[in-house]
C-alpha cells in the first residue's frame, strides 16, 4: 500500500464517516437511503424520463444522460432538488466545496450503436479521474429504476500501488489495454434504494446481461473542501468541466 493509495482513503473516509454506510471496499461503501427521500426522487426522475420519452428522448446522448433542455426545465429542477435533499441527509454539508446538478441516465438494454465507436464509453472499465475529475471529488452513483438486475453497475478494486498516472485524465480504451488484466471485481452489490459512494479513483462499468432491459440511474460527482492548504489551489475546477456555471455553490 503506497502513499497515494493511503491519502485516497484518508480523504475518502473523512467524508463517509458522516453517515451509515455497508463498506464494500476501501474505497467504496453503499449508504441506505430513507425510503421516503428515496420515492420521492424516484417518482421526479420518473417525471423527467417520461417526459423526455414525449419529446422522443432528444436529450438522450450515446453515453445515456439525459440532458436538460428547456422544455424540460421544470421537471429537472425538481429532480434535483429531490436528489439534494439525500445529499444534504447525509451531514455531509460542511465538507462540500460545491454541488454539481446530478447526471440522469437511461442505460438501454443494448449499447447505443454509435457509442461502441467511443473511446469513453461506460461500458468500458473506467475510473472518473481518467474523465479529467480532481482529486477533491467522489463519485455517488444511485440505480433508480428499470432493470438494475441484468443492466448494472459494477465496481474494481483500487490496485494499492497506483501512481500519479492514475489521477491524470486519460482514454479509457487506451488505458484498458494497458491494465485491465490489474482489475479484480468487487463483490456486486447494486441495489434499490441505495446509493453508493466510491473515490474518484475507484474502476466501475456498465455490465448488461443479454436479456437485460433499460434502467435509469444516477451518477453525481461531488466536490469537497480540502484541508491542505498547499494542495487546494490545485483544486479550484475540474479539467472535465470548463464552465463555472456548471456549479452551484455550496452556502452553509
Amino acid at each position: 500500500m503506497n502513499k497515494i493509495y493511503k491519502n485516497r482513503v484518508i480523504f475518502f473516509n473523512e467524508i463517509v464517516k458522516n453517515f451509515k454506510h455497508i463498506k464494500i471496499s476501501d474505497l467504496v461503501v453503499a449508504h441506505r437511503i430513507k425510503n421516503q427521500l428515496f420515492n420521492n426522487l424516484k417518482g421526479s426522475a420518473k417525471k423527467y424520463f417520461l417526459l423526455s420519452k414525449k419529446y422522443s428522448l432528444v436529450n438522450l446522448t450515446p453515453n445515456g444522460r439525459l440532458a436538460p433542455k428547456k422544455e424540460l426545465e421544470d421537471a429537472f429542477n425538481e429532480y434535483v432538488l429531490s436528489y439534494y435533499k439525500i445529499i444534504k441527509n447525509l451531514n455531509i454539508q460542511n465538507l462540500l466545496k460545491n454541488f454539481i446538478p446530478p447526471v440522469i441516465r437511461y442505460k438501454e438494454p443494448k449499447i447505443n450503436r454509435i457509442n461502441t465507436k467511443n473511446t469513453n464509453r461506460s461500458e468500458l472499465p473506467h475510473a472518473d479521474s481518467w474523465a479529467g475529475w480532481t482529486e477533491d471529488f467522489l463519485l455517488f452513483i444511485l440505480p433508480l429504476s428499470g432493470d438494475i438486475n441484468n443492466n448494472k453497475i459494477r465496481f474494481y478494486e483500487v490496485p494499492k500501488n497506483i501512481n500519479k498516472d492514475w489521477l491524470k485524465k486519460n482514454d479509457y480504451q487506451k488505458v484498458n489495454r494497458t491494465i485491465k488484466n490489474k482489475f479484480k471485481l468487487l463483490k456486486d452489490h447494486y441495489k434499490s434504494g441505495y446509493l453508493y459512494i466510491a473515490d474518484i479513483t475507484v474502476p466501475h462499468v456498465t455490465v448488461r446481461q443479454p436479456n437485460a432491459k433499460g434502467r435509469l440511474s444516477i451518477d453525481s460527482p461531488l466536490q469537497f473542501k480540502v484541508n491542505n492548504k498547499k494542495k487546494s489551489k490545485k483544486f479550484n475546477i475540474t479539467n472535465y468541466i470548463t464552465s463555472k456555471e456548471n456549479f452551484l455553490t455550496i452556502h452553509q
